[in-house]
């Protein structure tokens, strides 16, 4: 983990160390509050981001969001993207592990290559894993990839673009929702709890944009990205079992609700001017970043089974639904900013930063 700056929270690849993540950061989540970047870039997701795809994160918060431009009171989370280099490598990893009676069964490729030396190289990557029902959770399948493309086509210029997909869907059937009465809880086991294999859970994650610099003369830098970030569900059936007493015996029902998703492009221009005199360094942003969310929910149509005993619950034959229409959010967002960093040697260093954005967000 040499490669982390601080304390704070970080992460490489597989490995993460510090107090903070991109969910939790001094009792907030920067992810819920929009404080994500890609590259150093504004980035809004939508949906989750493999690790096919970033090398790693860094948590910038308190003491270590000092000289980070632009910093938020829960922190910024920016993710690195797994640049590909400029050496040709292949990598081909396959695994198997148990943890009780839950197993997993994980195949990962990775290529890196370049097309033109020192100006344009390509790499990615594909996992397919298969996770076996456990205790505590559902056996499902998951296949993610990435590709990615790095072109500099002079020393002053550079780009970087990439695409992702994470494909998630249960096997057998999704569990259901346990809800208790007003009693003490039942004893029982989750994996006891058996599903149709109709009531299907999965999602389909889409993530791709691009992110560039441009070295101008006379200390100028213009910096910008990007980006789409997609979460779909194409089927979602939810199954309940509700009231349950202390017997283990509830009212069960399984909801059927029409396809929705969660999508948003987003992105970030930033145009720095750095002078320097002697020790001391002067470097002003003027930066515009904003976004755009759909999202769809509602319209599900629940059917009612009956009484049933957690551990013995029946395989029903799937109703015919009549879902509704759904109910549809737009986000619109637009920030502007202006930001100072002075940095003198051996003295202190100051961060000054004004931003002012307009929101607007329409329910129909």
């Amino acid at each position: 983990m040499a490669e982390a700056e601080d304390a704070f929270g970080s992460a490489v690849g597989n490995e993460v160390i510090g107090l903070y993540t991109a969910g939790s950061a001094r009792g907030f989540s920067p992810t819920q509050a929009g404080n994500l970047r890609i590259n150093g870039m504004f980035f809004d997701q939508a949906g989750m981001l493999n690790q096919r795809m970033v090398r790693g994160s860094t948590v910038h918060v308190g003491i270590s969001a000092q000289g980070y431009p632009f910093p938020a009171p829960t922190g910024v989370v920016d993710y690195a993207l797994r640049t590909p280099g400029d050496k040709a490598v292949t990598s081909v990893v396959l695994t198997q592990g148990a943890i009780f009676d839950y197993s997993r069964y994980l195949a990962e490729v990775d290529v890196q290559a370049p097309i033109v030396k020192d100006r344009f190289s390509v790499g990615g990557g594909f996992t397919y894993q298969h996770n076996n029902a456990h205790e505590v959770a559902v056996g499902d399948r998951n296949l993610n990839g990435a590709v990615l493309g790095h072109f500099t086509p002079n020393d002053n210029v550079t780009v970087t673009a990439f695409w992702s997909l994470l494909d998630t869907e249960a096997i057998d059937g999704d569990r259901p929702r346990v809800f208790v009465g007003d009693n003490d809880p039942p004893r029982f086991r989750a994996d006891d709890m058996t599903s149709p294999e109709w009531l299907f859970f999965g999602f389909r994650v889409l993530n791709w944009g691009a992110v560039g610099s441009v070295d101008l003369p006379d200390q100028w830098r213009l910096e910008a990205g990007a980006f789409r970030s997609e979460n779909n569900f194409p089927r979602v059936y939810t199954g309940f079992v509700l009231n349950v007493d202390q017997q283990g015996t509830g009212d069960y029902a399984i909801e059927q609700v029409p396809p929705r998703f969660n999508r948003s492009t987003s992105g970030e221009a930033r145009l720095s001017k750095t002078v320097i005199e002697n020790s001391r360094r002067h470097k002003f942003f003027a930066m515009a970043r904003g976004r755009e969310r759909d999202t769809t929910f509602g319209g599900g149509d629940l059917r009612r089974f009956g009484r049933v005993t957690l551990g013995a619950i029946p395989l029903p034959v799937e109703p015919v639904y009549r879902t509704t229409a759904t109910t549809a959010t737009t986000t619109k967002q637009l920030t502007g900013g202006l930001g100072y960093e002075g940095v003198w040697l051996d003295v202190g260093q100051l961060s000054v930063a004004l931003q002012k954005t307009d929101y607007r967000r329409d329910i129909t």
